[in-house]
């Protein structure tokens, strides 16, 4: 049971890491300026949270089963991991200069690859969710809690990131 919530948490927290860098980096790659200092700064620094918690996952899901009968979402992690940092190189450069010269889809392909990893990951918590949930009741529900607060958190950022497009745009009276 212990190794089934130390994995649980490890994923939850690569989890939380990658959905917080996920909205904000695409719609600023949407937006015809370059990022701020300030933006590039808090990326950075979302990206130095989730490089160890991604790490323990993999540590913690090679020794305990974090997918169970879909095998293909941990084992397709590592790869998704590649792709990921790769493009982030791309995106690193595209926030530094206007729209006007990124490339054309970074935004759709950054949000796809970060997206892969994040769907991976919430398979997998899953997965470790209901195994907790077998064994001990209690760590469950708080478990459960989090999830719940973070997916309410996540629907608020979503609204957030359309009501920022709007003011960046100048389409909002005041």
């Amino acid at each position: 049971a212990s190794d089934n919530t130390r994995a649980a948490r490890a994923v939850f927290a690569a989890l939380q890491a990658l959905r917080i860098e996920r909205g904000p980096t695409r719609t600023t790659l949407e937006r015809p300026e370059p990022a701020s200092p300030e933006f590039i700064a808090i990326t950075a620094e979302y990206r130095a949270d989730s490089a160890p918690a991604l790490a323990r996952v993999l540590r913690e899901c090679a020794i305990t089963d974090c997918a169970g009968s879909r095998k293909e979402i941990f084992a397709g992690l590592t790869n998704s991991l590649e792709k990921l940092i790769a493009i982030r190189k791309e995106v690193d450069s595209a926030l530094r200069v206007p729209f006007s010269n990124r490339r054309a889809s970074i935004a759709a392909d950054f949000n796809l690859a970060s997206t892969d990893v994040i769907d991976r990951l919430e398979g997998m918590f899953s997965f470790l969710d209901e195994k907790v949930r077998m064994v001990d009741a209690e760590t469950a529900e708080l478990i459960a809690i989090k999830q719940l607060a973070w997916l309410a958190r996540d629907g608020l950022g979503l609204e957030r990131n359309f009501v920022i497009e709007g003011l960046n745009a100048g389409r909002f009276s005041q």
